[in-house]
């Protein structure tokens, strides 16, 4: 297993999933726009909000096995959602609804980087509205896989 195959299968299974999907059409009338390596969430084009944002976070690697040739792995992928809400409550109950129905998602998918592997998200963070009308959560998630050399 890889960075790489954990990125891909956890896009997939979000651009899948049926909740994540309803939840952004029933609040922009259109699915998410999946973005990769957003320096900058003013640099996103308005036409592609809202928007699923992937970006590589940090990694904790274990000790490499007697002999080398296999390590364990725990990587972060930061998974931002992006939208633009103008009326304060709405946004409010948005990232409250996202806050709740992200975490599931992840965990009915925990085996999504392949068996013997798990994922599961660390932490949530919310820009509280501070860039209101656009309002940003971002979600790390781990993936933890045994890397062979």
């Amino acid at each position: 297993m890889s960075l790489a195959n954990f990125h891909t299968n956890l896009k997939t299974t979000l651009a899948a999933d049926s909740t994540l999907v309803a939840w952004a059409i029933d609040n922009f009338n259109k699915d998410l726009t999946q973005l990769d390596g957003v320096p900058d969430v003013q640099m996103v084009n308005p036409a592609e909000i809202p928007a699923n944002i992937f970006e590589v976070g940090d990694a904790e690697l274990g000790p490499m096995a007697i002999g080398g040739g296999q390590q364990d792995v725990e990587d972060y992928l930061l998974v931002g959602f992006l939208w633009e809400e103008h009326d304060p409550a709405t946004a409010l109950a948005q990232r409250k609804a996202l806050a709740d129905l992200f975490p599931p998602i992840i965990r009915k998918n925990r085996t999504l980087i392949g068996a013997g592997t798990g994922c599961w998200v660390t932490r949530r963070d919310s820009d509280k509205g501070l860039r209101h009308p656009f309002h940003l959560m971002v979600f790390r998630v781990a993936g933890q896989y045994e890397s062979v050399n």
